[in-house]
């Protein structure tokens, strides 16, 4: 799921809570070109969670997937996968560790 989808749907969610009011849809300007190229398609090639999480061992990106492009708890990770917490923690941490190594933080 591409970074910025994510940013835009943490934000939606969390103005939800603020506004709890339907949204109303406006209509696009007339002017909006939406055949031009897209200025952080490069960037967002390079932060797209499903190409960075293809790399990791199974086990890592099954729960850093479940963890991030689900929503989903370290207790309901755990639950699904039918896995002790602790190991839900460890594979947190070293998917963690490797995609700091990866994106070179």
């Amino acid at each position: 799921m591409p970074y910025r989808i994510v940013v835009a749907l943490v934000t939606d969610w969390t103005l939800r809570g603020f506004y709890p009011q339907p949204k109303q849809d406006a209509p696009l300007p007339d002017e909006l070109d939406t055949a031009a190229p897209d200025a952080y398609a490069d960037w967002e090639e390079g932060h797209d969670l499903g190409a960075l999480f293809a790399d990791l061992p199974d086990r890592q990106r099954e729960v850093l997937e479940l963890r991030y492009l689900r929503g989903l708890s370290p207790e309901q990770i755990a639950s699904e996968l039918g896995i002790k917490r602790n190991a839900v923690d460890q594979a947190l941490h070293n998917g963690h560790r490797k995609l700091e190594e990866k994106l070179g933080a």
